[in-house]
């Protein structure tokens, strides 16, 4: 803290009224105590203080007028102005019978001792500062940093959900760059699917595609690709598998865009998920004559008669 250079020379002709406006404008309360830690006086500068009936406070303990768990504080807060210790301010909360504790910063300087008869005058003036906006701050900013934890695992446990799927799903997926088309991930099923050649450097899914049979430029599953990443929406194409390692395989591949998400929720690069299995032709089921239906077995009905008609 710094004090005034001279302020015998610019405050010396101030009187007590003056001084004691000076203060209540210069807190939201201002508090006047004794050599007993009683309060003799005081002044808010904050109307909403005022009308919450916190007058009340004029002529009882200072102690007896904060939270048990703030009497410490005030105690320590007396003892420096009795040994004219530098200010320092301290978080003293108050009860309020209508709702939350009043939470204030305290700060107390010894005012010049004087005399009352034959015995010697001990005040201070504290000096306190309304923190509710600060605590209600502090209470958005605890609530904001609990929500961002709760984000955080459920990002988690979908992500758990996400990678146990993606390891035992028995179709073929996929993860490429959507902007230059490279493989970033694949499950064990695509590894299956596509061999060894999936591993190495470099390799490019829509190059193990035949290209188009109708040989336009928009068919074919580069093309896909590409319009996928530009549009935002899935297509499904069957395309036949180049190479000589499967032969004659119509291989069916859906690709859908993907924005990938942090888990502080902060958007990252897209990517383009490729889910593909190959198609095997169905199957004709033998076929078997339809046989005769079996004749209904006949019967014949002779009546009887009684012996003697």
């Amino acid at each position: 803290m710094r004090e005034f250079e001279s302020p015998a020379k610019s405050l010396g002709d101030m009187n007590a009224e003056v001084a004691g406006r000076m203060i209540a404008a210069a807190a939201d309360v201002a508090l006047v105590i004794d050599a007993q830690g009683v309060i003799r006086d005081l002044a808010f500068g904050s109307e909403e203080l005022l009308r919450e009936g916190y007058y009340d406070w004029l002529g009882k303990a200072w102690a007896d007028t904060v939270t048990i768990e703030s009497r410490p504080k005030v105690e320590a807060l007396l003892r420096d102005t009795k040994a004219n210790a530098a200010p320092r301010w301290r978080h003293i909360n108050h009860p309020s019978p209508g709702g939350p504790d009043l939470p204030l910063s305290y700060a107390a300087i010894a005012l010049p001792k004087g005399s009352k008869g034959n015995q010697p005058i001990g005040r201070s003036v504290v000096f306190g500062r309304d923190l509710r906006a600060n605590a209600a701050l502090q209470q958005r900013l605890v609530g904001a940093q609990q929500a961002m934890e709760r984000d955080y695992w459920r990002l988690r446990h979908m992500e758990t959900r996400y990678r146990s799927l993606f390891q035992v799903s028995s179709e073929a997926v996929l993860i490429l760059d959507a902007a230059t088309g490279k493989l970033e991930e694949a499950n064990p099923a695509a590894h299956a699917l596509f061999g060894a050649e999936a591993l190495r450097p470099g390799w490019m899914l829509a190059d193990v595609f035949e290209p188009a049979r109708d040989g336009r430029p928009t068919s074919g599953v580069g093309p896909m690709f590409e319009r996928v990443r530009t549009t935002g929406h899935t297509e499904t194409l069957t395309a036949r598998r180049a190479g000589t390692y499967v032969a004659n395989s119509a291989t069916s591949v859906n690709s859908a865009p993907h924005q990938r998400v942090s888990s502080s929720g902060e958007s990252l690069d897209r990517t383009i998920h490729c889910r593909s299995r190959r198609q095997v032709p169905r199957r004709l089921r033998p076929w078997h004559p339809r046989r005769p239906a079996s004749p209904m077995p006949s019967a014949t009905a002779t009546p009887r008669f009684p012996a003697g008609a």
